[in-house]
C-alpha cells in the first residue's frame, strides 16, 4: 500500500522528482536503509524489505527509476501467490530506460505474483506495468510536466483514491511548478484527522504509514532520500547519490544531518 506522486520542480538541478509513502502493517519487519547493488554494467539503490530481500522502489545508474504499488480490488479479497511482489523492481531496474523495462515485464509471470502496479519513469518517458493476477498490460507516455499521483490501500484502491486524488488536485491547483516541491512534501505528510485511514501519511489498526522515500532526478545524478517512519515522525534520515556516469559511481548513504 503505498501513495507516489511525481511533480516538475522546474529548477537548475532537478528534471522530476518521485516521492513514496509507504504504508504496511505494524507487524512487518522494518525494512533496511537504501543499499547500493548491481555491478559494473549497472548500478541502483534501493530500500530492502526483509522478508523478501526485495523492494518497493529503486533508482539506477540508467536514471531509471521504478516503484511498485499493490493491486487491490473494491471489496479487497486475498489472493495468495506463490512469489513476492518485492522482487519484481530487482528484475525490472536492470533495464536502461522505460522501453527496456516494458520488455522485461513481458517475461514475468502475472500468475505468480498478488496483482500490482509498477510505476516508471526515465529522462523523458513514463511506463505503467499493471497485473490483475491473471493478465499483464503496459502503457508508455512522454512524462510531461503535470504532476502525477498513484494511490492504492488495502481497504481497496477505489476507497482512498478520490480523496486522496481531490486532495492532490486542490493542492497543486494553479501552483508555479517552482513550488511543486514545498506542495509535495505537504502532500505526503498530509492526515484528515476525522479520517486517518483515508490519508496520504495514514493510520489504522491494521496498517500505517512506515516510510517516505524521495528521489530527484537530476541532470548528473540521482539523489535517493529515505525517512524509516511516518513523515510526520521524528527519525535519522538516510541518502545516496548515484552518479548518472558509465562507472555508476555511489556515493554510499549516510545518515542526514
Amino acid at each position: 500500500m503505498c501513495t507516489v506522486t511525481i511533480v516538475m520542480p522546474n529548477d537548475e538541478q532537478t528534471r522530476w522528482r518521485m516521492v513514496c509513502n509507504r504504508d504496511e502493517s505494524p507487524l512487518r519487519p522494518a525494512a533496511r536503509p537504501p543499499e547500493a547493488r548491481g555491478d559494473d554494467r549497472l548500478r541502483y539503490v534501493m530500500p530492502v524489505d526483509p522478508e523478501s530481500g526485495g523492494t518497493w522502489i529503486a533508482a539506477s545508474s540508467a536514471g531509471l527509476v521504478l516503484t511498485l504499488l499493490n493491486a487491490n480490488a473494491s471489496p479487497p479479497r486475498r489472493v495468495e501467490r506463490p512469489v513476492s511482489r518485492g522482487t519484481i523492481i530487482p528484475r525490472l531496474i536492470q533495464g536502461r530506460h522505460v522501453d527496456e523495462v516494458i520488455a522485461l515485464a513481458r517475461h514475468l509471470d502475472p500468475t505468480e505474483f498478488a496483482p500490482f502496479r509498477v510505476v516508471g519513469a526515465d529522462q523523458q518517458h513514463l511506463a505503467e506495468i499493471r497485473s490483475d493476477g491473471a493478465v499483464l498490460t503496459t502503457t508508455r507516455k512522454p512524462l510531461g510536466t503535470a504532476p502525477l499521483m498513484w494511490a492504492s490501500s488495502g481497504l481497496g484502491d477505489a476507497r482512498v483514491d478520490a480523496p486522496r486524488r481531490g486532495l492532490f488536485d486542490e493542492m497543486f491547483s494553479n501552483v508555479p511548478r517552482a513550488a511543486s516541491r514545498q506542495r509535495q512534501d505537504a502532500f505526503h505528510r498530509h492526515r484528515w484527522p476525522d479520517r486517518p485511514e483515508l490519508s496520504i501519511c495514514m493510520q489504522r489498526d491494521e496498517a500505517r504509514t512506515v516510510s517516505l522515500t524521495e528521489v530527484d532526478r537530476q541532470s548528473d545524478r540521482i539523489v535517493m532520500r529515505y525517512h524509516p517512519a511516518a513523515p510526520d515522525h521524528p527519525a535519522q534520515d538516510h541518502r545516496i547519490d548515484l552518479h548518472l556516469d558509465h562507472a555508476g559511481r555511489i556515493d554510499e548513504h549516510r545518515p542526514c544531518a
